[in-house]
């Protein structure tokens, strides 16, 4: 049995959630169909049971993760849960590209407009004559 053959007739199993199902389409065709002048894109007969919104958030989780995507796939994760999860990690990413870049604006900066200069710079002394 061919994979695709394998994977539609899996899909049509009534255990699968709709995230189980749009991930196994998303593995069949990660990317999406280019659609022409009033040509549909997605065929609704294979895209029956979950909206093609389930399905482009399926392939997003791909894009991210094969492994994540697989979770998905085998109902070890919910697809809401896997999304949930890259969401957070680009934030996270995010976050920390942030602080580098505003590292790199401060370590650019001459010594004197650095914020906090003042306090690290040696105190200066005026020679005394006697």
């Amino acid at each position: 049995m061919s994979g695709r053959a394998f994977v539609k007739s899996r899909s049509e199993r009534r255990d699968l959630s709709k995230g189980e199902r749009a991930m196994g389409l998303a593995f069949l065709y990660p990317e999406p169909e280019k659609g022409g002048r009033g040509k549909k894109a997605q065929n609704d007969k294979e895209t029956l049971g979950f909206s093609r919104m389930r399905l482009s958030q399926a392939r997003a989780v791909l894009r991210h993760s094969r492994e994540l995507a697989e979770a998905v796939r085998d109902g070890t994760i919910k697809l809401d849960e896997a999304l949930e999860r890259i969401q957070n990690e680009r934030k996270e990413l995010e976050s920390a590209e942030a602080q580098r870049g505003l590292l790199r604006k401060i370590m650019r900066a001459p010594a004197g407009k650095r914020r906090g200069s003042e306090a690290r710079a040696a105190p200066q002394f005026k020679a005394q004559t006697c």
